[in-house]
């Protein structure tokens, strides 16, 4: 890897010496009262996300938003690019082909379908009308044509409000929408899901040769704890600013609706290919909840064992903690993990899959989040995706992991 660094320092040297981006200007009247561009199309040239981002962008096309920054399939005005696209782009690349870097299994593709509802809004964008996992099209021709291309593939069902969704398993179900809660850490409460919907996304991966990895609600029957004043506005705060009861739960996990969902894909002959245990929910890492190493292996534990013996022959792999990366918090819980499992108690993982880890532990694979280029709000997009210094920021981050594994 050191061998190599040089010459690709050298060759993005050369690329960005290349590509005349003139300096930031002030923005006149006319574009500050214009809709910014989306910035997706600039994440790919650092290959990180390019296929989630470039599949959002696809579902905002085909629900009438056209890539805009607007919302409500409104056109946007989209101000003039200031880097003029290059007739030439000279690059010098040396390819060593005695030795491989690494290897990427090709299933390791993954495009995400995710809860947001229409009324989130991120830097003065508002792209989720009819893009979201219970609003996209899954009919419409072209978002099929997209997932068969990228086939073999996974399709993260999931994000950040994984752990606000019940699940409807009939039609006398109540089903709750999102509502918008400045309350809460993460914006919203409720939001849900019905059986047909999920069994419609199975059948739609099915089909198209996508497996699902799904998260699901870790925080059902935990209590968050009461903030005084009880409006104090969580997601309005700065960190600093924020009190502890925004992000504090206790109590047990309920997993009993998730069970219910869970037997009833099984008797329609579906399967999920993993289930995430929650969605950024470990330790000081996380944003909606800050679960102990303890009793998030405990709650593994219980999936496990009831996965097991819902598809005993194939069961679905289990991923955890699915966080940004804490080696103190992933090495108790992992020793937490092992204990069990040399006890006999903790089932036998979906190794059979071919991505777990043959039994050895009740986990298959060990998830973090990482987001190398920011938040996607493209302001220093495109100096990023140049900088070799920021592009290497997350190996650090990835040998720590390894060694926390090894």
């Amino acid at each position: 890897r050191k061998r190599h660094r040089k010459p690709a320092k050298a060759a993005l040297a050369q690329l960005q010496s290349t590509v005349n981006i003139p300096p930031r200007t002030q923005p006149t009247e006319t574009e500050r009262g214009a809709p910014r561009a989306r910035p997706y199309s600039y994440s790919c040239l650092a290959a990180m996300g390019c296929a989630t981002l470039a599949f959002q962008l696809l579902l905002a096309h085909i629900a009438g938003l056209g890539g805009s920054a607007s919302g409500g399939g409104a056109e946007a005005k989209r101000p003039p690019s200031r880097i003029p696209p290059p007739s030439r782009l000279p690059v010098r690349l040396r390819l060593v082909q005695s030795e491989a870097v690494s290897r990427t299994r090709d299933t390791s593709t993954c495009v995400s379908l995710d809860w947001w509802p229409a009324e989130k809004c991120d830097y003065g964008s508002c792209p989720w009308t009819n893009s979201s996992l219970l609003t996209a099209d899954l009919s419409d021709p072209l978002l099929g044509s997209a997932i068969a291309a990228l086939a073999p593939l996974h399709l993260r069902v999931g994000g950040s409000l994984a752990d606000q969704v019940s699940f409807a398993l009939s039609r006398e179900d109540g089903c709750p929408p999102f509502a918008v809660d400045v309350t809460r850490r993460i914006g919203f409460t409720g939001g849900c899901l019905r059986l047909s919907r999920w069994l419609e996304v199975l059948s739609f991966c099915e089909r198209l040769g996508c497996g699902v990895l799904f998260s699901v609600n870790a925080l059902r029957g935990r209590t968050r704890d009461e903030c005084q004043p009880v409006d104090t506005p969580c997601r309005l705060l700065k960190k600093d600013a924020r009190p502890p009861c925004c992000s504090s739960y206790s109590g047990a996990w309920d997993s009993s609706n998730l069970l219910a969902l869970l037997r009833a894909t099984a008797a329609a002959g579906k399967r999920p290919s993993g289930l995430a245990l929650g969605n950024e929910l470990a330790g000081d890492a996380g944003i909606e909840a800050h679960l102990s190493a303890a009793e998030y292996a405990r709650d593994l534990l219980s999936l496990r064992r009831e996965v097991d013996a819902l598809w005993p022959t194939k069961p679905p792999l289990l991923l955890a903690p699915d966080t940004a990366f804490d080696a103190e918090w992933a090495k108790l819980f992992l020793s937490q993990l092992r204990a069990a499992s040399k006890e006999g108690d903790g089932g036998g993982g979906g190794g059979d899959d071919g991505d777990g880890d043959g039994g050895r532990l009740p986990l298959d694979i060990l998830s973090h989040h990482i987001y190398p280029l920011g938040a996607g709000d493209g302001r220093q997009m495109v100096a990023r995706s140049l900088d070799p210094k920021k592009l290497d920021s997350a190996v650090g981050k990835l040998k720590a992991a390894a060694r926390v594994i090894n």
